[in-house]
């Protein structure tokens, strides 16, 4: 199998070709992650996944909840529960791996203390409040903001930083025409510039560190790319990441339910391709080998998955010992683990309780014949 074959991002090795995608447990309390949260990441590591991603990792206060669930990255107090995170994943074989993100416009539907902030003044179709238009000393202060973030991961343990550019939040809106109206931003370059300073900042504090970039196809109108667009931006993302990672959607389309059949960019690879000189990521709904073999074939380095571990961390060893058959299926139900109701939980895993119970609270349903 392809998905077998290690995998060199610059001065790491990947064991295979599968990695957990960015996504976040909620085991925080006031922005820092708590201890029993590493377990979590520890236990995704062990089924043989390649890279973890840890995700719901903020840069800036106003990107935060009043619920304080996302970890506040710039803060050197979340470096403690941070590096637990990065040494139970390490422990295990994997590569740690933080993903960085501002939200901007989005409040991802969570009271917030502060105005939410954007490129431009243009409201998001999901949020009641049109967004203040950053300065150019704000801006400047987010740039920073996500370099102190990304020097605290990496003083935690993280070996790998992606900036997170999709699904339509901060760096996403800059990105895309519909939501940058700022002098300059006429042009693709003129929209990648914000990013390119980060990237920038970021090596020069953390020079042998890989980068990596999120982008996502869909939404074109309201802060996303179309594919076509998306095709335009890669060259630029390619020059600038270590890596390019692409998923689908904006903030209430990304999460696709059971009745996808198909991968959603699984057909584009072939396209996609060659607009991409380094490491190229797909994903975004895989779980079977059959799609996950066929975006490798079409030319994807690595293929990238999400809830297909929230509900058998253990499914990238059984695939890859030839035991589909065994693995716990994702069915896409989409409801605990998108409600965080304490905490993300899975309605297909009872292992995953919430903080202080090592099994969901919940009797098994026993059917008997009459």
């Amino acid at each position: 199998m392809r998905a077998a074959e290690p995998f060199d991002l610059g001065q790491l090795r990947l064991r295979n070709r599968l990695v957990g995608t960015a996504h976040g447990r909620g085991i925080l309390e006031d922005g820092l992650p708590l201890p029993e949260d590493a377990e979590y990441w520890r236990r995704r590591a062990a089924g043989g996944i390649a890279m973890l991603t840890v995700g719901g990792t903020v840069v800036a206060p106003e990107s935060t909840w009043r619920r304080r669930i996302t970890t506040e990255a710039w803060r050197l107090e979340a470096v403690p529960g941070m590096a637990a995170r990065a040494e139970a994943i390490r422990a295990e074989g994997a590569v740690a791996a933080c993903q960085l993100v501002h939200l901007g416009r989005e409040t991802t539907g969570a009271e917030q203390w502060f105005h939410p902030v954007a490129p431009s003044a243009v409201r998001s179709p999901r949020e009641p409040t049109r967004p203040r238009p950053l300065t150019a000393g704000e801006l400047d202060a987010i740039v920073e903001a996500f370099r102190i973030s990304a020097v605290n991961a990496v003083e935690a343990g993280f070996e790998v930083i992606e900036l997170h550019a999709a699904h339509g939040y901060l760096l996403a809106q800059f990105l895309s025409a519909a939501t940058n109206r700022r002098p300059g931003a006429t042009s693709i370059a003129g929209r990648v510039a914000i990013v390119e300073r980060i990237v920038r900042e970021i090596r020069a504090s953390l020079p042998q560190v890989p980068v990596g970039i999120r982008l996502s196809a869909g939404g074109g109108e309201e802060a996303g790319l179309t594919l076509d667009g998306l095709c335009e931006l890669l060259p630029y993302a390619d020059a600038l990441a270590d890596f390019v990672n692409l998923t689908v959607g904006v903030r209430t389309t990304y999460v696709r339910d059971m009745a996808t059949e198909q991968p959603p960019l699984l057909a584009e690879v072939g396209r996609i391709r060659p607009l991409v000189d380094g490491p190229l990521l797909i994903s975004h709904a895989f779980r079977t080998p059959g799609t996950i073999e066929a975006a490798l074939t079409a030319g994807a380095d690595l293929v990238g998955m999400t809830r297909a571990l929230i509900a058998d961390p253990d499914m990238p060893r059984k695939l890859l010992a030839g035991r589909a058959s065994d693995v716990r299926p994702c069915v896409a139900c989409n409801e605990d683990c998108r409600a965080f109701d304490p905490v993300l939980l899975c309605s297909v895993n009872p292992e995953l309780g919430p903080p202080g119970a090592d099994r969901r609270p919940a009797e098994p349903l026993v059917v008997r014949e009459a």
